[in-house]
């Protein structure tokens, strides 16, 4: 449970909205509704989708949605009618770079500007309208829930101070949290918790997977779990798009430098890719960027039967080793080829074949002598996000 009966909310704290709404409007009905053209997508989710449009349906008779003021597009705070945070609302026209987004100010701007770089690979990455769709992508793609995305839907909301019929945008469950990951040493985190978000990540080549982006819960054990938000900027047309500054916060995490459990391993073997395009499809993901899941996901599988970490697979991915697997390649013989490759440049040789045993999944590796290691692998793990200030303890 966490400590303040107020949390922040899937980012930071939420304020009253910032547009004036006449008090006589609450006394009006809004109401909250599946987008129907995305119902398929959600049938195995139908119970929990209902009771999550239920509660927020009732909360809106009573309480007006609230603007966050943090994010780069509009995101609005949903209250249950106990006034408690229950919901966040992302209408698909008012994400960063659509024309309706009611926080276009000057950083967005030098954002927006086609001459900036930040400004040119920020749009290449993310087209406007978007953001909404790639939210509801990451749940849906996130299987058993094992990243821990909150549950996300696709919504169609009317509101009084809004034109009928309303907006359409993804509805997030509000989590309750203590912290985002950054105001933490990461070696508190769950090692098991850092790599089933880095699978996911490294999937869907989230290109805003910061420390203000994994919030930290306690469980009902008291453990501290890591919660995935954010995700509309994930799933570019190639990897290139991202830049070589794309960068995911969870690779300076010395967890990120051991081995994945064999148990993850083999769910991430067992991902049916097919299945996964047509869910993208459902949703209107573009087939480029379907494309790129696809590629990510193979190589990943390549890399982790291979035992590399994943740090080794998020340096290829993202340019920042010799040999690295930056481009979009469409070849499992060369994706192998590459795996093999940062295989030798980090000390081991090709692995035996897998052997497995019911539920287990053993890697039978040899240890052969090369070359040092890449400096980044001889560095200390860094305990402290630099520009955030020290690391807190519970």
């Amino acid at each position: 449970m966490p400590r303040n009966p107020e949390p922040t909310s899937n980012k930071t704290l939420a304020v009253p909205a910032l547009r004036n709404i006449a008090l006589a409007a609450i006394d009006q009905i809004r109401e909250v509704s599946l987008d129907l053209h995305f119902w398929p997508q959600f049938q195995k989710y139908r119970s929990d989708c209902t009771a999550l449009i239920d509660k927020a349906s009732s909360g809106l008779r009573v309480h007006q949605p609230e603007l966050l003021t943090t994010g780069d597009g509009g995101a609005y705070l949903l209250r249950g009618d106990d006034g408690n945070m229950l919901a966040i609302f992302k209408p698909f026209d008012e994400d960063p770079f659509s024309p309706r987004n009611p926080k276009v100010d000057q950083r967005i701007l030098a954002f927006s500007d086609p001459s900036s770089a930040v400004g040119r690979r920020i749009k290449s990455v993310h087209r406007p309208g978007e953001s909404a769709q790639k939210e509801v992508a990451a749940y849906l793609l996130d299987h058993k829930n094992e990243a821990g995305v909150p549950l996300t839907m696709m919504v169609q909301m009317s509101c009084q101070h809004w034109p009928s019929p309303g907006k359409i945008g993804s509805l997030q469950e509000f989590v309750p949290h203590l912290h985002d990951s950054w105001e933490l040493s990461p070696s508190l985190y769950s090692k098991s918790d850092l790599h089933r978000i880095a699978i996911l990540d490294m999937r869907l080549l989230n290109s805003d997977r910061h420390g203000g982006n994994i919030l930290v819960r306690k469980d009902s054990d008291n453990r501290l779990r890591l919660v995935p938000i954010d995700h509309g900027f994930c799933l570019p047309d190639s990897v290139e798009d991202c830049g070589s500054d794309l960068w995911f916060e969870w690779m300076s995490w010395p967890q990120s430098r051991q081995q994945v459990d064999p148990e993850l391993v083999k769910s991430v073997r067992e991902i049916d890719l097919e299945e996964d395009a047509r869910t993208l499809r459902g949703i209107g993901i573009r087939e480029e960027a379907i494309s790129t899941m696809r590629w990510r996901t193979v190589l990943l599988q390549q890399a982790l039967v291979s035992s590399l970490t994943p740090l080794d697979v998020a340096e290829m991915i993202c340019h920042r080793s010799k040999g690295g697997c930056g481009m979009i390649v469409k070849d499992e013989e060369i994706m192998t080829c590459r795996v093999e490759m940062v295989l030798e440049q980090k000390g081991y040789s090709k692995s035996k074949p897998i052997v497995e045993d019911e539920d287990q999944v053993k890697i039978a590796e040899e240890k052969v002598e090369s070359p040092k290691r890449c400096p980044r692998r001889q560095m200390s793990a860094p305990f402290l996000c630099l520009g955030f200030g020290p690391a807190m303890t519970l």
